[in-house]
């Protein structure tokens, strides 16, 4: 070739890449083909990207993941998977819904696994998040905690009685997730036993090592 890879625009590497492949049936150093069968050059590769969620969950954290997911899906490369490294104390109940929903809707529609880890404290609502995951992973020294939704208390009766109400909507909504996640993984756990898990030890919850965690079925692997 008369130019170098490095001199030519996007449509000049893809037209000489081509054209590399049929005169000597080998890809270029600076090239890779794709799972598609395309050749595309390897500055372009990225075929699992990771994200990291962390801190308290609340509208914010939703607006990260969001903002960080519609970048990796505008970006010009095949998606094969979606790392996330994740750790949290819990927050509000209902962002943690959206931050699960948001990475399983972008899984499905990219048809991209995700792969989950949580990293220290896998604690109240994140507990939930990290079931998203199609591999769900923490290290050794993480924890896990389940233990019931709380509501604040202070507000008039006819409010305080639809509250109660919501909350514990949302605490079987929360149970029927984790159990379904625990149950497509082989292992056996009712909506039953993963409110009893929540209000274990007189409210406090479950606290658990990554390994007991495993051993219920809320994770896939100890790393």
């Amino acid at each position: 070739m008369s130019e170098s890879f490095s001199q030519l625009n996007d449509e000049q590497i893809t037209t000489e890449a081509v054209k590399a492949i049929k005169d000597t049936q080998e890809i270029p150093k600076t090239f890779y083909q794709r799972p598609d069968g395309l050749v595309a050059p390897e500055r372009l590769r990225n075929p699992e990207p990771e994200i990291t969620i962390s801190g308290r969950v609340e509208p914010d954290m939703f607006d990260r993941t969001s903002r960080e997911l519609e970048k990796i899906a505008a970006g010009n490369t095949l998606i094969t998977g979606l790392r996330v490294n994740f750790t949290s104390f819990g927050g509000y109940v209902t962002s943690g819904f959206g931050v699960h929903d948001l990475l399983t809707v972008f899984g499905r529609e990219h048809n991209a696994p995700i792969t989950v880890t949580g990293y220290g404290p896998i604690m109240s609502i994140g507990a939930l998040i990290i079931q998203a995951g199609d591999t769900r992973r923490m290290p050794k020294n993480s924890r896990m905690l389940l233990h019931p939704i709380s509501v604040g208390m202070r507000d008039e009766v006819q409010r305080l009685e639809y509250k109660v109400q919501e909350t514990r909507a949302l605490q079987t909504i929360y149970s029927e997730i984790v159990s379904e996640r625990v149950c497509r993984s082989g292992k056996e756990m009712s909506p039953e036993q993963v409110t009893a898990l929540m209000e274990a030890n007189n409210g406090v919850g479950t606290y658990m090592t990554s390994q007991q965690a495993l051993d219920l079925g809320l994770i896939d692997e100890v790393i």
